[in-house]
């Protein structure tokens, strides 16, 4: 991955997550770096092309219900 900014950090990011190359904040440089080119899908896109966002949203609509459940029983204690 690269990530070019105009006003902070620009970046190299392997596909392991890890920075191989950076600029510092607000100074003008030039950053030159191997970047690798990189096949396949990630987890997410696998995900979606069989089921779409469904398995997101319920993810979501659980732990949105599940806070709930825990402000609750909080709300419930302190009574």
């Amino acid at each position: 991955m690269v990530r070019a900014t105009s006003t902070g950090v620009s970046a190299i990011i392997d596909y392991k997550g890890g920075i191989t190359a950076r600029t510092q904040s607000f100074v003008e440089q030039t950053l030159t770096g191997r970047v690798v080119p990189r096949r396949g899908r990630t987890p997410y896109a696998a995900m979606a092309e069989r089921w779409g966002d469904a398995p997101i949203l319920v993810w979501s609509l659980l732990l949105i219900f599940g806070a709930l459940v825990m402000r609750s029983r909080k709300e419930t204690k302190a009574r």
